[in-house]
């Protein structure tokens, strides 16, 4: 059996079908343990508070004496192991220093409504870089700002990108060989490489109708309770709310694609050399809203019930 059948995508999943079907039905019962992430991210780290209306950054960045700047903030990053960043007044806030987040962990909480991060790229990319590094984002609208333009991309390599109750309203995420985790949140366009995605009452609002909402190759993916796309599609295109290349993809609860140009609506998913878990209840709204609820060809896909 050639282990590359079209190259550069693998065929591996034909090796050990049997162990990827046990492994995926072990998270029969639940794909996100709500629990779990609640302790994830309220683990005790490092923390710093930011006022961009009565903080200084000469405070010590204490709850009664914060900083005025994310920027302030950053630079205490390489000290720690982890650090917290809590905002607690609203307002835009910028981290201006370069485009590129190297061997750290960093966490930015708004503490109150309406906070919106700026993401700084250089003034010659449209991205935000996090190499070998863990950021997360909650309660917060972010930006990649590229001189005048807010729509650049978060790009992860080897790195953890989450998000809670958070979006990303311009660009997309990428994730190159790391995770990515979105909880409660909407972002335009999300691209997995050699990576895990974990999915919980995400929205995509990719409105390209040349682009796919998500694209997934060589990755384990899961998706659960109420994800949507608002994307549209031109008549006469082959995109897809998932795209899929030698993945493993579990999906539970509502899956929906409403929106559509015309009559034809967006294809739920195309996929090949996947291993795919629908319940019945995607599946049912995946034949209801599609022309083409999946094209499955090269697959192995099981419906369960639970």
């Amino acid at each position: 059996m050639p282990v590359f059948e079209e190259f550069p995508y693998t065929n591996f999943h034909e090796l050990n079908l049997d162990w990827l079907i046990r492994e995926l039905l072990k998270i029969k019962a639940g794909i996100i343990d709500t629990e779990s992430l609640k302790q994830y991210r309220t683990f005790d780290q490092v923390k710093y508070y930011i006022d961009g209306v009565n903080g200084d950054d000469d405070n010590p960045g204490t709850s009664a004496k914060p900083f005025r700047t994310l920027d302030r903030f950053m630079k205490l990053s390489e000290q720690y192991s982890a650090i917290e960043g809590h905002i607690i007044e609203a307002g835009s806030y910028r981290i201006t220093d370069g485009s590129t987040m190297s061997g750290l962990d960093v966490r930015i909480f708004g503490d109150v409504a309406d906070v919106n991060v700026y993401l700084h790229g250089d003034d010659d990319v449209d991205y935000y870089h996090i190499f070998n590094s863990h950021l997360h984002l909650e309660n917060v609208t972010a930006y990649v700002q590229n001189g005048a333009n807010i729509n650049g991309n978060i790009i992860g390599v080897n790195a953890v990108i989450a998000l809670y109750n958070a979006s990303l309203p311009e660009g997309r995420i990428e994730c190159n060989g790391g995770e990515l985790i979105i909880q409660i949140g909407t972002v335009k366009r999300c691209i997995l490489h050699n990576s895990f995605g974990r999915f919980y009452r995400t929205t995509i609002a990719n409105t390209d109708p040349a682009a796919n909402g998500y694209d997934f190759v060589n990755s384990f993916v899961e998706m659960q309770k109420n994800n949507y796309t608002t994307a549209l599609t031109a008549d006469g295109t082959n995109n897809a709310i998932i795209n899929a290349i030698s993945s493993h993809i579990a999906m539970r609860g509502t899956f929906a694609s409403p929106a559509s140009t015309g009559t034809r609506y967006y294809n739920a998913v195309q996929a090949t050399y996947c291993t795919i878990l629908l319940n019945s209840t995607v599946e049912s709204v995946l034949d209801a809203n599609c022309v083409a609820a999946s094209d499955l060809s090269k697959n192995l896909k099981q419906t369960i019930t639970e």
